[in-house]
């Protein structure tokens, strides 16, 4: 029986294994924990840097777009201020007579006079297309500003991805990650349930091997008796042997005599009983020791 419980220290062992397990597996399963927040934002900030991307390639357009109406509508400013000087010169003109000093280069003399040409621009003209002109530099310099603004955004996310992807390999995407740890989350469960069952089987052994001590024990005492009851049955029957040669033949059949061998009979075959009963309880725990 001793053999078979002695089967505990294995099961000791083993619970000492899984719980090593156990440890190293949540151990495991907080580093892929880590792992994966590292890698959600690794992932978010690919996502940022695609659309910081997109915004460079949005506003470099935007800026080429607003370069060419800033450039054609200073075009049209200076087109349509230098129209508008040198009408200015023609309406002088018309108010000039031979030998009259000319106000702007002093010239007496008018061989030529200048020509007020058709749609001759006025100050208003001049004066909107300048507002205009300004307002489009103002959008180029504005579309500029946005590009720096995103490309620095842009080259600042990129070193940090860099940074990151040293640090954190690419050794997975982020739904592998995720797997894994799944993976790994159920791997601990697992080792949780085995060491539990273990330690419970540990508990049941032990106690198997504390009813089993004490059935030993009780054995002993009950052998013990039957060992005692036979020695004085053997004395008894031997004092009966020698009295009844030594009483007359008419004191042979004493009552008295009979029915003290007779308790004496029904005592050892008590104890006899007893002990039977004690050698079935310890079979069963010896064979429950060895379903096990």
């Amino acid at each position: 029986c001793k053999d078979k419980i002695g089967k505990a220290g294995a099961v000791q062992e083993q619970l000492q294994e899984l719980l090593v397990q156990s440890a190293q597996a949540k151990a495991a399963e907080q580093a892929l924990q880590e792992r994966l927040r590292q890698e959600q934002g690794i992932y978010d900030l690919e996502q940022h840097i695609a659309s910081n991307r997109r915004k460079v390639a949005q506003a470099v357009k935007a800026a080429e777009e607003a370069a060419l109406t800033a450039r054609r509508d200073k075009l049209d400013f200076d087109a349509v201020q230098a129209a508008y000087l040198q009408g200015q010169s023609a309406l002088l003109a018309q108010n000039l007579a031979e030998g009259q000093p000319c106000p702007v280069c002093g010239a007496v003399h008018h061989p030529q006079l200048a020509e007020i040409p058709d749609n001759l621009p006025q100050k208003e003209d001049v004066q909107e297309r300048r507002e205009r002109a300004e307002k489009s530099e103002a959008l180029r310099q504005e579309r500029q500003i946005a590009i720096e603004k995103f490309s620095a955004a842009l080259a600042e996310q990129e070193q940090r991805h860099k940074e990151l992807r040293h640090t954190y390999g690419a050794d997975g995407s982020l739904e592998d990650w995720q797997a894994r740890l799944t993976a790994a989350g159920q791997r601990g469960q697992e080792l949780v349930v085995n060491t539990e069952q273990c330690q419970k089987l540990v508990r049941q052994v032990q106690s198997w091997q504390k009813d089993i001590d004490g059935l030993e024990e009780e054995e002993k005492e009950l052998r013990k008796k039957y060992d005692a009851s036979r020695s004085d049955f053997a004395a008894a029957a031997a004092a009966k042997e020698q009295a009844e040669g030594e009483i007359p033949q008419a004191y042979r059949k004493d009552g008295a005599l009979q029915q003290a061998v007779h308790e004496l009979d029904h005592k050892v075959r008590a104890y006899e009983q007893a002990l039977k009963k004690s050698r079935t309880v310890l079979a069963k725990a010896q064979q429950e020791a060895v379903r096990w």
